[in-house]
């Protein structure tokens, strides 16, 4: 897909208190899209942290399992974008400077590019309002957190074994692990979700046979802005970065793509 040179546009953000504690920044009111070519919707809040914007995009599409937050662009003619962090996430939607009539009221179109079968798809949609009952801002947020485990946390009590026994379990070998760092951080949540993505790749043989090979998993708060994943010797580092961006997706990429 053909990038172009983007300047960043301003949002109106409104803040979701109950959430402030797992989420640093900002978080916008809700928007919903409903796609005028196979019915499917699109659930985005966007978020503004550290100087820079995104949106955390929900959807039930084939992927609706996996809530990943998209680097949102914006070009000088006002058309947005909202592209995948560093190779991590399955699509990419953006306002094709298009309109159509949608429900007897002329809509601004919008294209999202969907990689989650390997091949690129198209879909086109609109924005609207969100139908009673519809995922509200909060329900988005929630699911990302989840995912990410980014509920702060500093008790490290089982965490270790727990990690440890995940990973082991399905990919076997005897990894260790140190948390206590990440626990000194209030990331002990992050570690367990990063672990649980670890153990999902070794499904794939080559990469079970990889991890098995390590013998200690460290983990830690990089005290940076991007979580940092290597290889020493025989010992995984993970180091989380201070925003919590699509954690576990980035240490399984990073493994799919070194190991």
């Amino acid at each position: 897909m053909k990038l172009f040179s983007f300047v960043v546009l301003a949002i109106a953000f409104t803040s979701l208190p109950v959430l402030a504690a797992d989420l640093p920044g900002e978080l916008g009111a809700l928007r919903y899209f409903t796609s005028t070519d196979d019915g499917t919707h699109l659930w985005l809040v966007d978020w503004r942290v550290d100087g820079k914007e995104y949106g955390i995009i929900a959807s039930d599409r084939s992927w609706a399992d996996t809530v990943l937050a998209y680097e949102r662009q914006g070009r000088s003619n006002q058309r947005v974008q909202y592209s995948a962090l560093r190779d991590v996430g399955v699509v990419a939607l953006m306002d094709n400077g298009a309109s159509t009539l949608f429900e007897g009221t002329r809509r601004k179109q919008w294209s999202l590019d969907d990689w989650s079968s390997g091949s690129q798809k198209t879909v086109r949609y609109v924005e609207v309002a969100a139908p009673a009952g519809s995922r509200t801002a909060a329900d988005v947020v929630a699911q990302y957190v989840k995912g990410e485990g980014a509920a702060k946390s500093s008790d490290l009590g089982t965490a270790p074994a727990d990690i440890a026994k995940t990973i082991n379990g399905a990919c076997g070998g005897k990894l260790t692990v140190s948390a206590a760092d990440a626990a000194k951080a209030g990331m002990v949540g992050r570690a367990r979700a990063a672990a649980e993505s670890i153990a999902k790749l070794c499904a794939d043989d080559d990469y079970k046979a990889a991890v098995a090979r390590l013998t200690e998993l460290k983990f830690s708060a990089s005290g940076k802005a991007d979580t940092h994943v290597a290889v020493r010797g025989s010992t995984l580092d993970v180091a989380f970065g201070n925003v919590p961006l699509n954690t576990p997706a980035t240490v399984k990429l990073w493994l799919k793509n070194n190991l």
